[in-house]
């Protein structure tokens, strides 16, 4: 497991169709869950889907 992947997720669970986790921390979480090892990676590598209409304007 990615350290700091828990956290993320739990930061981000009101967001969870505005991003897609990819490279080797996707690859991590599918290892994982098919039991199998896997290296550990040391970042979150993501796509972030933005839609204005859910994100509050900052200014």
């Amino acid at each position: 497991m990615v350290n700091g992947l828990d956290l993320f997720k739990e930061k981000f669970q009101s967001f969870e169709d505005c991003y897609t986790v990819i490279g080797g921390t996707a690859c991590s979480v599918l290892m994982e869950n098919a039991t199998l090892d896997f290296r550990a990676t040391q970042d979150i590598d993501m796509i972030l889907l933005v839609d204005s209409r859910r994100c509050p304007k900052v200014s």
